[in-house]
């Protein structure tokens, strides 16, 4: 019996160019509005739009936008910070990138359940 062979996908340039270039600089852009528009001291917004962003992106092109959000999600945290590049900045700005993806994470589970479809992820 003959095994099934695989097909390798080839994806056009733009489909990685928006998951590694345009995702990151849209998160970081919405990420700074969002903040800008925070009642003061800044850190704290009442809708964080990249959540959203992170979430849509993950439930519509899977696990490899991830590396996008982290990307955009590392940048972000620096840059608001006080801008210098510390060790304790970087462990800070890693676990925050850690929960916005177990956030999309659970909400694609989430979505997928109630749509009824079987995603894998």
């Amino acid at each position: 019996m003959a095994r099934p062979q695989t097909v390798i996908k080839i994806r056009p340039y733009y489909y990685y160019l928006s998951i590694y270039v345009a995702l990151p600089l849209a998160y970081i852009v919405t990420g700074r509005v969002g903040l800008l528009l925070a009642v003061p001291p800044g850190y704290a917004t009442a809708v964080f739009m990249p959540a959203g962003l992170a979430v849509g992106s993950f439930f519509l092109a899977g696990s490899k936008t991830l590396v996008g959000t982290f990307v955009g999600s590392f940048i972000l945290n620096i840059w608001i910070g006080t801008g210098q590049v510390e060790l304790t900045r970087i462990i800070w700005s890693r676990s925050n990138c850690i929960g916005i993806h177990s956030t999309s994470w659970c909400w694609r589970r989430r979505l997928a359940s109630f749509s009824g479809e079987n995603i894998r992820i």
